[in-house]
């Protein structure tokens, strides 16, 4: 979700920022209309990077030191509720 736009990512250790990447924002062609009061697709393009740009999206890093426990810190996709 929200790929349409540029989001910057940060891979850190121990609080430490080892990795900032810009992820999303590059899809080509027109997107589809922002309001579901009209039914027009966007270009399939667009479409195609909307739902499929972070397939792949994996981060490996070489890192040494002690044992450490990893926290993966993420938010929800969707609407947020108040």
């Amino acid at each position: 979700m929200g790929m349409g736009r540029f989001h910057q990512v940060d891979v850190r250790i121990d609080g430490a920022l080892v990795k900032r990447f810009t992820v999303g924002g590059e899809a080509p062609g027109r997107p589809a209309p922002a309001s579901y009061e009209a039914d027009l697709p966007g270009d399939p393009e667009w479409d195609e990077y909307i739902l499929k740009a972070d397939d792949s999206l994996e981060v490996r890093l070489p890192v040494q030191g002690d044992p450490r426990l990893v926290r993966e810190m993420w938010e929800p996709e969707g609407v947020r509720s108040t």
